[in-house]
């Protein structure tokens, strides 16, 4: 929903809900996928063990990235009419844009995979940091998305997200504290979420109601909204999980994700 506005929605979907989901989606999507990163890491004790676990995620990972990315690229060349004898370095450029620019890629939309296995690379060392430095690292790449990098192996993205990634790394390894939190407590704590949203909605449909303080600052610097959405979605998800059949559904959805994220791209692009 976050990725796609439709021609025939009313205003308030596209102007507002689908702008609002912009807002903080992404940043959510990498903090969980941090977390079970952690979650699910069972450790590298030698180089060999490295070289394994990098096989085993580039076999998941980046090879899906290739082949569907190349697979798009082609479906471009066929639609733009593009001749047998060009086909080829048509198809080259095409893979080296997907590997060294990912966002400007043809398959633009599969950038978050590209990140996704960046994170995965430097996790085993990331782990073995003492908290402290985590949390550092953490404060210190909030500040990230203020250099300014640009789209080569995708730097731009990683400056944008790390934070996120390592606030979900933080929370995997506090998850025993996290669980013991009372839910009316994460309720307050939607609180300032909620009244963002009236607020950033409201502006959205209406150019005489001012934007929130979260619109201050440079394009693309949503720290703060993503931030904020977390402890509602957790709030969310607290609800969720006592209502068995809802629950239960999800969690069918959550095994097959990665393979759906990829397919609904495909939607996304007939769109």
């Amino acid at each position: 929903l976050g990725h796609m506005s439709f021609p025939f929605a009313p205003d308030w979907y596209n102007n507002a809900i689908h702008e609002w989901i912009y807002r903080f989606h992404m940043e959510v999507f990498v903090f969980l996928s941090a977390f079970l990163i952690r979650y699910s890491f069972k450790g590298v004790s030698s180089l060999g063990n490295y070289m394994k676990y990098v096989g085993r995620k580039f076999k998941k990972f980046f090879i899906p990235f290739l082949l569907v990315g190349l697979v798009v690229a082609l479906s471009k060349a066929w639609s733009y009419g593009i001749i047998k004898s060009e086909i080829w370095g048509y198809m080259w450029e095409s893979l080296k844009c997907l590997l060294l620019y990912p966002m400007r890629s043809e398959a633009s939309f599969l950038w978050y995979i590209y990140v996704l296995f960046g994170f995965y690379l430097v996790s085993p060392l990331v782990v073995k940091f003492p908290s402290w430095i985590k949390m550092i690292l953490c404060i210190l790449s909030m500040g990230l998305p203020l250099l300014g990098a640009n789209h080569f192996l995708g730097g731009y993205l990683f400056c944008k997200y790390t934070f996120f990634y390592f606030l979900g790394i933080l929370c995997a390894e506090g998850w025993e504290q996290l669980r013991d939190i009372k839910t009316w407590i994460i309720g307050l704590l939607s609180v300032p979420f909620l009244l963002w949203s009236f607020r950033y909605m409201s502006s959205c449909l209406n150019p005489d109601i001012e934007g929130t303080f979260l619109e201050i600052g440079p394009q693309g610097f949503d720290i703060l909204s993503g931030c904020l959405a977390l402890p509602f979605l957790y709030f969310v998800a607290r609800l969720i999980q006592k209502v068995n059949w809802i629950s239960s559904i999800l969690t069918q959805i959550s095994k097959n994700c990665f393979w759906i994220y990829l397919l609904q791209m495909f939607v996304l692009e007939k769109m």
